[in-house]
């Protein structure tokens, strides 16, 4: 159980990694809170340092000539165009963040390495900036089940937490403060609910995992 005010514990065993499966994602039709951020190519090669180098960079021109975005394009387009919205640090010893959307009004948990860039400075109980983008194919998440305050138009959401790939901390935190007090607090309760589980449902939060299949 993950607790986000008691001591963190180690669960033992494997760690629960989930990694989304291949979809078609994308921002919400006119989003009303872009995030509008930069991509920092050094802070990304810290955590995927296999997503560079030739035959990383042919894959993904190859997949954008399809239409959809992994790597490096599709990673730049979230950051651009996906929603702002709400995250708390949860957990410090399993580095962990829960990552809120007001869409589904519920939570996703991810998990870190504490080696990421930043990552060994977090606090638990501390707010973080996410960037959300959506499925447009209609999939959807059963681990993940929409709260009574939902907009009902998508099922599933992948988070992206900026402060591990951006370096414009002035823009991150000016995104931090468009967020009303009022999600905040409804991201916390659900954060709350989310790690008082006994087996919580929790991704891997790799960057590049949250735009697999995007699609512009």
């Amino acid at each position: 159980m993950l607790s986000l005010y008691n001591d963190d514990r180690s669960s033992s065993g494997s760690s629960p990694f989930l990694s989304p499966n291949e979809t078609v994602f994308k921002s919400k039709p006119k989003s009303s809170n872009p995030a509008k951020l930069k991509l920092s190519k050094d802070l990304w090669r810290q955590i995927e340092p296999d997503k560079f180098g030739f035959a990383a960079i042919a894959k993904d021109f190859m997949i954008a000539s399809s239409g959809k975005h992994t790597g490096y394009t599709g990673l730049s387009q979230a950051l651009h165009i996906g929603d702002v919205d709400a995250g708390w640090v949860v957990s410090v010893k399993r580095p962990m963040v829960a990552a809120y959307s007001i869409e589904l009004d519920a939570v996703v948990l991810l998990e870190m390495d504490k080696n990421w860039p930043g990552v060994a400075s977090w606090k638990r109980g501390q707010r973080i900036l996410v960037v959300n983008v959506y499925p447009l194919d209609g999939r959807s998440d059963p681990r993940i089940p929409p709260g009574p305050n939902s907009h009902d138009r998508f099922r599933d959401f992948n988070p992206i937490v900026p402060a591990l790939i951006c370096s414009d901390s002035k823009r991150i935190d000016s995104l931090m403060r468009s967020i009303p007090e009022s999600i905040w607090q409804r991201s916390l309760e659900h954060a709350k609910l989310a790690t008082s589980v006994e087996s919580p449902y929790i991704r891997d939060g790799r960057p590049s995992l949250a735009v697999v299949g995007f699609a512009m």
